[in-house]
């Protein structure tokens, strides 16, 4: 591999995993000390490489990912106050947090929390989607290839109103994941077969295929929220245990490593062809969340069950799980 590819994809992987870290412990004061150790970077070159990798400076990429996982909780968690929320999310007290929705989405957090019950989701101004904000680096992140799948589509179907208590879903403990993976950014959709097939590759050559292999797809993001390039999908391969595995060679190959955590999830079970995904989801968690005494708490991925199979067919379905992490709701 060239060495300015190579040193992309080394640079890549420190961004995605500060982009981790914030995502998964909102709450956390992170100092630019511990993101730049995170990302095994100066402190003083981290502003200059997030904002050339990202299109964004550290602070608004940070307030943004925060401010969108408010949204999410207000809508998909009732039994949380909006204090709860803002503390949950690292703000530093209920007015400030309150300020700062209001700037990014135009409303109050209850106002937001109460539109939510009335029909979909409303969506920040467009003007906070400014083309001036698109992300300037675009070696493998251009618009050409984002694609259209697997992602929550975060918004009821009243057709499907009535088919929560007959789907098939199981609440259970899920273990931790240990994964290499390969993140597209841009709007969900088909070129997401371009990082299944850069995976798929690695692991084919890293002898990791095999009847058992299971593959998972994460969707950080809500794209009712997040403005579509920025929205990020990671396809990933299970690592078996005491899989030994240097991430300096795994950036010549683009490829990054991360843990899904353990816990508590809804286990959506389901054959599904390629153009069905957003329509599990929606039965997921439009449908059978609100029925089903838990909130959203977390992490939401795809589990692909082995042995892995695709194919070009349009009728072709996978055997996949839609999983959410959850907790028991809070009476109020």
């Amino acid at each position: 591999m060239p060495r300015r590819a190579s040193t992309h994809f080394s640079y890549e992987q420190r961004i995605n995993k500060i982009l981790n870290a914030v995502s998964t412990d909102p709450a956390r004061g992170f100092s630019l000390e511990e993101l730049a150790r995170i990302a095994c970077l100066s402190p003083f070159h981290l502003h200059r490489v997030f904002s050339a990798m990202t299109g964004e400076t550290l602070a608004a990429c940070i307030r943004r990912l925060r401010l969108e996982t408010a949204a999410n909780m207000l809508r998909f968690s009732p039994g949380r106050s909006v204090t709860e929320i803002a503390c949950a999310c690292g703000f530093s007290s209920s007015q400030n947090f309150a300020r700062l929705f209001r700037d990014w989405m135009g409303m109050s957090p209850s106002g937001f929390r109460a539109a939510c019950r009335q029909g979909p989701p409303p969506a920040p101004p467009e003007q906070m989607r400014k083309p001036g904000n698109a992300r300037p680096y675009d070696l493998r992140y251009s618009p050409d290839q984002a694609g259209a799948a697997a992602r929550v589509q975060l918004e009821p179907n009243p057709a499907v109103l009535a088919k929560g208590a007959d789907m098939n879903v199981e609440v259970k403990r899920l273990p931790e994941y240990r994964v290499a993976y390969v993140r597209q950014i841009g709007p969900y959709g088909p070129a997401l077969a371009r990082a299944w097939e850069r995976i798929t590759a690695w692991a084919g050559k890293s002898g990791l295929l095999g009847p058992e292999t299971a593959a998972l797809g994460v969707s950080w993001d809500n794209p009712g929220l997040t403005p579509p390039e920025r929205c990020r999908y990671d396809a990933c391969v299970a690592l078996p245990e005491g899989f030994a595995a240097d991430e300096q060679a795994l950036a010549q190959d683009g490829v990054c490593l991360q843990s899904l955590p353990a816990g508590l999830y809804g286990c959506y079970r389901r054959p599904t062809r390629m153009d069905g995904y957003m329509t599990a989801w929606n039965e997921l968690i439009g449908v059978w969340l609100p029925q089903s005494g838990y909130e959203a708490e977390g992490t939401a991925f795809e589990y692909y069950h082995p042995p892995l199979a695709c194919s070009d067919d349009p009728d072709f379905a996978c055997d996949v799980s839609f999983c959410i992490q959850v907790r028991r709701q809070a009476r109020e």
